[in-house]
């Protein structure tokens, strides 16, 4: 039986102010995930965290208690032809 996970996203966002170096960072929240299972997670539908600024440079970090395969997907809909970018992480050695 494959052992359950306990991972936390986490938000970079590029400062807005010019002449500021560096990222913001905001903390989404502790998941919790049972072993061998999918969970399908939005940044724009999370409950109790700032929302996510539209139009502004973001990266996420995920950290787990155990190795995750995570696949982040995002879709830029700012204009009338779609761009969907999809990307898959699989753990390795630190």
């Amino acid at each position: 039986m494959a052992r359950g996970a306990h991972w936390r996203p986490a938000r970079y966002f590029h400062p807005v102010a010019a002449g500021v170096l560096g990222a913001v960072h905001r903390g989404v929240g502790a998941v919790q995930q049972a072993g061998q299972r999918t969970v399908h997670l939005r940044f724009d539908g999370l409950k109790d965290v700032e929302p996510v600024p539209r139009g502004r440079p973001c990266a996420s970090v995920i950290e787990s208690d155990v190795p995750v395969v995570v696949q982040h997907t995002r879709l830029d809909s700012r204009q009338a032809e779609f761009a969907l970018l999809s990307t898959l992480a699989i753990a390795g050695d630190a």
